[in-house]
């Protein structure tokens, strides 16, 4: 008989972060528009997109090449997708690099077809209401990503890129502002709440003026930091790498070179 702690048992190896090579993790990178995420994401070894946002027909690899994709207008093509690659290797598919591209625009395509299901207008309203609307997407989310950290297992790399939002907070009196993955985009932002067990590396690529103009630089943090580093003072800031935007200083900052 299945009970509770072979149910936990089974989150808990869902979730579990292996010890694997850059490229064969799940990196979160998000940010403002303009940034490059799409472009830092496309230069993974051998990708394929899954695109919800329907902008990749303008990236290309570094040879100018254009990027293996699809364009998901709804969220079941994407989880038909991912259960197909969770089935299959590398060496099977020729792809190394699992990118999903635009979270937040999958979340709402998931919202619309439980709202659509359950014919209500919001997550709280009518039979949704209490919890259950925000429940149903949370536990479609982790189901996905649970199954996204499979294709690691079966020797993918998973990068998912995610708009920033900014959200107001103090701390023992001290007011800060933070930048955050936006994914459902509810004060909450319960959509990254549900997902962020499940990332090994979070990446927030930002813009700022050096010395020279204009550079893209990011925050490189193992996800057990993430919480602190946006919450805390007093984060032992070596931890956490800062450097130009770009796959090859995300690489080497992973290997520790």
């Amino acid at each position: 008989m299945i009970g509770l702690a072979e149910l936990k048992g089974a989150v808990a190896a869902a979730t579990k972060k292996p010890e694997a090579d850059f490229h064969k993790l799940i990196t979160v990178v998000y940010g403002d528009k303009g940034v490059g995420k799409s472009t830092a994401m496309t230069r993974f070894p051998k990708p394929f997109v899954i695109d919800f946002e329907d902008r990749l027909r303008t990236v290309t690899d570094s040879e100018g090449n254009g990027i293996p994709s699809v364009t998901c207008f709804d969220w079941k093509t994407a989880v038909d997708y991912v259960q197909a690659l969770a089935k299959t290797t590398p060496v099977e598919t020729g792809i190394e690099t699992v990118c999903i591209d635009g979270i937040g625009t999958g979340f709402k395509l998931l919202r619309g077809d439980i709202l659509k299901k359950y014919k209500v207008p919001h997550e709280n309203e009518g039979v949704l209401a209490y919890g259950k609307g925000k429940g149903l997407i949370k536990d479609a989310l982790e189901d996905w990503f649970t199954t996204l950290r499979t294709l690691t297992r079966q020797g993918y790399g998973v990068v998912i890129t995610a708009h920033e939002r900014s959200v107001e907070f103090t701390n023992n009196g001290v007011a800060f502002d933070r930048k955050v993955p936006l994914v459902s985009g509810d004060k909450s932002e319960y959509g990254w709440d549900a997902i962020k067990p499940f990332p090994d590396i979070v990446v927030h690529a930002y813009k700022t003026r050096g010395a020279h103009g204009p550079e893209h630089r990011m925050h490189l943090v193992g996800n057990e930091l993430y919480e602190a580093m946006f919450s805390k003072q007093g984060v032992d800031s070596s931890k956490i790498a800062d450097l130009t935007f770009s796959y090859a200083n995300l690489k080497s900052a992973w290997d520790g070179e």
